[in-house]
């Protein structure tokens, strides 16, 4: 458990002056800006010199995932003492909650709350601490890890016909299918299919699935199909397994890893990938199936702060809502996609932008004037926010329990 990691044997003082950084980090998680001028916002470089290039964003997944790591590894009750140290800092941290109403939900005293509190940053500071000691052979790579890479990713959502993205996804597997003496077989569906995704990402996904799908099966036909219903869109690929031909014995399906960098992709966009064997026969036959959910909640979130849409998208684990932050807050309105989307988070506080400003322009735009807007922001003037058309009004900073109760508010969940 998290109590047995020990403080490293530094001079007291220095790590006190660690400790006291990371706690400032921690309470300003979902503040790019600070982060990114933090003395912390940097990491080793491949010659073992201090460098700048992550900076905040390399920070912030750091203390998350420095959080995550005290995670009991069994289903613990919420308020077990072997809990306690994980949720007071997520509480705090990552919802934002202040102490007393974190203390409230353990079922703590206030001052036990500070002292659990108090524990969780030294060991946080721990982490990080050991983390960020230059190793023997340090990697030239070491910014470029998966996850950071996925960290990195940004939505860009439009209309995109599914069924057109896994032809052109067939053109760039197709000399791979030669090689394997494959043929992919699709079954096109009378009408179009349109979803609102990232159609950069969508192809990759669809280009990694044919891909595994050509290395699994032996030569021949794969069979891809389209089933829709109200809320989903499922793309099967149907295949013999080559494995028959090394082995003389029933054999199980080989899967894409759950931790590929296909499947933590998927997740971003809500989408899942499963597995089913449809014949027990010494030619098994597979089927993988891509769920695409077609009733996503796209929100889209106006803010100059990128932690801000970080911190909403935390919010939102495990519902069916995409996170989509603008890419550029001084660019046209009348351009953004609206296809799909389900609501707008809006900030009034943004530099050389006027927020009240576009929520007018929001509310006067006729492909926009529908969509429910929730200005959210540190200015507490909801009459104001109101008055110029605003569906919802939420002070900054907020909780998860406050942002999802006023998704609900508006119908987006």
């Amino acid at each position: 458990m998290a109590n047995t990691i020990q403080s490293p044997q530094a001079g007291k003082q220095l790590f006190e002056a660690f400790v006291e950084q990371v706690k400032q980090a921690l309470e300003h998680l979902y503040d790019f800006a600070y982060l990114q001028q933090h003395p912390l916002a940097r990491v080793y470089d491949g010659k073992g010199d201090l460098s700048t290039r992550t900076g905040g964003r390399q920070l912030r997944q750091e203390l998350i995932s420095a959080i995550e790591s005290f995670k009991p590894k069994t289903d613990l009750n919420f308020r077990a003492p072997d809990a306690r140290i994980y949720n007071i800092l997520h509480l705090i941290y990552v919802e934002n909650l202040g102490v007393q109403e974190a203390a409230g939900e353990l079922g703590l005293s206030e001052r036990q709350a500070y002292r659990d509190l108090k524990r969780g940053q030294e060991l946080i500071a721990t982490t990080l601490w050991d983390n960020r000691l230059p190793s023997a052979t340090p990697t030239a790579d070491a910014d470029f890890s998966p996850q950071s890479e996925i960290e990195r990713l940004k939505l860009n959502f439009s209309a995109v016909d599914i069924v057109e993205m896994l032809h052109r996804a067939q053109g760039a597997v197709e000399r791979l299918a030669v090689q394997h003496g494959v043929e992919i077989i699709v079954s096109t569906p009378t009408e179009p299919i349109t979803l609102s995704t990232d159609p950069a990402l969508a192809t990759q996904i669809i280009v990694s699935m044919l891909s595994f799908v050509i290395q699994q099966s032996e030569p021949g036909e794969v069979f891809a199909s389209f089933e829709a219903d109200e809320s989903s869109v499922m793309l099967t690929l149907r295949y013999n397994s080559n494995r028959h031909m090394e082995q003389k014995q029933p054999q199980e399906t080989a899967t894409i890893n759950p931790d590929s960098i296909v499947i933590q992709v998927a997740r971003r966009l809500r989408w899942t990938i499963a597995y089913n064997t449809i014949a027990t026969v010494v030619n098994q036959q597979f089927e993988i199936t891509l769920r695409m959910p077609s009733g996503s909640a796209k929100i889209l979130v106006i803010d100059d702060n990128e932690g801000w849409a970080s911190l909403l998208e935390r919010f939102l684990e495990g519902s069916n809502c995409i996170v989509v932050p603008l890419q550029n807050t001084f660019e046209n309105l009348d351009q953004i996609d609206v296809f799909g989307l389900s609501a707008i988070i809006l900030d009034v506080m943004m530099p050389e932008r006027d927020g009240w400003q576009i929520l007018q322009s929001l509310r006067a735009n006729p492909t926009t004037k529908h969509i429910p807007i929730i200005v959210c922001t540190v200015f507490n003037d909801p009459q104001l926010a109101y008055s110029l058309g605003a569906s919802a009004f939420l002070s900054k900073p907020t909780t998860e329990q406050k942002f999802l109760a006023t998704l609900r508010e508006v119908g987006v969940v």
